[in-house]
């Protein structure tokens, strides 16, 4: 870029100089409004890209923009002075509005003259909204008092909600923010659990405006009926855990410590409620927890624990508590910023109690704070892994792209047994070569999410058609997709954060003691008589069974090449389902006895032939 005169030209060259390293996004400009140059925090704010250099804003925004920009530099020119003013603006790629605060100071050359100017813009678009809604609640306020009858009392109502909900929205969404951008600092190479951090703290924003739009839709509706509808049972502890990460990663550079402890029962332990308004009810109570300490060092623990019938989660800190005499104030709404409790405790204590539970706070000055959150327990739904059973005669696959996994459960099951059969895989290709040269039933434990593969650890599950040998470890295990995918092709779910919790167990092999000939699973009790009695005649030793339990309470005793044969119409269940199952244990003579004709059926690798329903005896 060519300048006017020498002493410009330096002062535009040291611009260059510092550009890349000023943290604020800034930019300079000649006095006829060309961009001489800026940042790059700059060029990212407006969604654009170096092209602009050299050019004026009539090049890259519209004519109305431009001429505002312009009109204020011509000022700043004029009087000599450091001005501002709000910039509204197109962003150049993603055509959204944004509104930014622009400082413009005159850009002097060596000899006090000025040739320029510049500028640093910082986006305001988040604090224009939230003044837009201030203006918005004052004059509803002023709505409200000119109504006088019920129906205007109603419509105050749903007025008043509106401004607790924009007030809890503002709240809110500072601490996945603050998480979000703790990470943008570590791109360079972004491991895995950093990714996850990202996710979830872009996940909590998305969740927070999907819940906005729900409570808009519920005015309309019957709010409780669309409360009730967004709940669901959930695992906690990786919420906990994953809402412990995004506050370490908020809270980085403070003294304080932040830790989880989740007991054995607690890892399992599921409950009923709607996500987001769990998530950021235990944000909030971390949140004010931490403020507690006013810059000092402390530790906020955050326990989960459970019996038969209740969760039990506790948040604890050693910060300067609360005097008893105001716990029922800090309960009731009312914030004591300077005892860090207050803003959340009403609307936590309310929505624990709406969900049949009990909110306790107990506290003491100058030792530390501890809100209690007690939850009915949910059972438990069919992908979850509860525990592993591994043993030595089954091969097991770990598939994984993050090495320091393969070394997480290397460290899991050898303490387990150093005598296992383990092989590790870091692509699906390599997975399924192996897993085809294999002999006995294989035990994998998967990631989903395989970086650099056009596939998942979830395709390559459904395609080896491994069932309940199968295991999905991942953080995506709250997708609704992904649960329908595992249940429909019979796969488990482990959340990828609780890989240290799950409890191992080994399998003792037990010794086949029961010999026969063949075994019929039918819950027709005639057909079990005729094949008796063919049985009897032919002199073979038949055990006949109703039933797929019968046969489960003796399964161990039976040795694997016993001819099997399964009624397809076996009661609430499916016969060549369970002879899936029965063949992914280890039995390798399975037929149907069944009066459909082989068509009727889907391609069965596990089933050896269709028997028909006369004894083959």
């Amino acid at each position: 870029m060519k300048f006017h005169n020498n002493h410009a030209c330096k002062i535009f060259e040291a611009l260059e100089i510092v550009e890349p390293i000023l943290p604020t996004p800034f930019y300079w400009m000649d006095a006829d409004g060309v961009v001489l140059g800026i940042n790059e925090l700059c060029l990212k704010a407006i969604g654009s890209s170096r092209e602009i250099i050299g050019k004026k804003p009539y090049e890259f925004y519209k004519k109305e923009i431009a001429e505002h920009i312009l009109k204020h530099n011509a000022e700043v020119i004029k009087t000599g002075e450091i001005l501002s003013q709000e910039e509204w603006i197109e962003d150049i790629t993603t055509k959204k509005i944004k509104c930014f605060s622009s400082i413009k100071s005159p850009l002097y050359d060596d000899q006090g003259t000025i040739i320029g100017i510049i500028g640093s813009s910082v986006e305001i678009t988040a604090e224009k909204e939230a003044e837009r809604l201030k203006a918005e609640i004052a004059r509803q306020e002023v709505e409200r008092l000119k109504l006088d009858n019920e129906l205007q009392k109603q419509l105050l109502h749903e007025q008043e909600k509106l401004t607790k909900l924009a007030t809890q929205v503002a709240h809110d969404i500072r601490s996945p923010l603050a998480a979000l951008n703790t990470v943008l600092k570590y791109l360079t190479e972004v491991p895995e659990n950093q990714r996850i951090m990202m996710r979830n703290a872009a996940n909590r924003i998305n969740d927070i405006a999907n819940n906005l739009l729900s409570h808009h839709k519920a005015k309309q509706t019957n709010s409780e009926t669309a409360d009730n509808k967004q709940k669901n049972t959930w695992l906690i502890a990786p919420l906990i855990e994953s809402m412990i990460s995004e506050k370490r990663l908020q809270f980085e550079g403070s003294a304080l410590v932040l830790d989880a402890d989740i007991s054995t029962e607690g890892f399992a332990a599921f409950a009923t409620f709607n996500a987001c308004e769990m998530k950021r009810l235990l944000s909030n109570l971390i949140n004010n927890a931490f403020e507690a300490f006013a810059g000092r060092d402390g530790k906020i623990i955050v326990t989960l624990q459970a019996d038969e019938t209740e969760v039990i989660i506790q948040v604890q800190d050693n910060g300067i508590g609360i005097p008893q005499d105001k716990i029922a104030q800090v309960i009731s709404g009312i914030s004591l910023k300077t005892q860090g409790h207050g803003l959340g405790l009403s609307h936590a204590k309310q929505y624990i109690e709406s969900l049949n539970g009990q909110f306790i706070l107990s506290s003491t000055e100058n030792v530390g704070t501890t809100l209690e959150l007690r939850l009915p327990r949910s059972s438990a739904p069919s992908w979850f892994v509860s525990e592993i059973v591994i043993s030595h005669d089954q091969p097991i696959a770990i598939l994984d792209d993050d090495q320091s996994v393969h070394n997480a459960w290397d460290q899991r099951l050898t303490q387990v047994s150093r005598e296992l059969n383990i092989h590790h895989f870091f692509n699906t290709t390599a997975l399924k070569e192996w897993y085809q040269t294999q002999k006995t039933p294989v035990q994998i434990l998967s990631d989903y999410e395989l970086l650099g593969e056009p596939n998942t650890g979830l395709d390559a599950l459904e395609t080896l058609n491994i069932a309940q040998r199968g295991i999905l470890v991942t953080s995506h295990y709250e997708n609704p997709d992904i649960i329908n995918r595992c249940q429909a092709a019979g796969i488990r779910l482990l959340p990828k954060n609780l890989l240290a919790h799950v409890p191992i167990k080994l399998k003792q092999p037990t010794k086949p003691t029961l010999q026969y000939d063949a075994i019929l699973i039918d819950d027709d009790e005639t057909l079990r008589m005729s094949w008796a009695f063919v049985a009897q005649l032919k002199h073979k030793k038949l055990l006949t069974l109703e039933s797929k339990h019968a046969f489960e309470a003796i399964i161990d005793q039976i040795t694997k090449d016993t001819l099997i044969y399964i009624d397809s119409e076996l009661g609430d269940h499916k016969g060549e389902v369970y002879a899936k199952t029965l063949f992914e244990r280890g039995f390798t003579n399975l037929y149907l006895a069944t009066g459909h004709p082989a068509s009727h059926f889907s391609e069965m690798p596990w089933i050896k032939g269709i028997a028909g329903k006369e004894p083959p005896l």
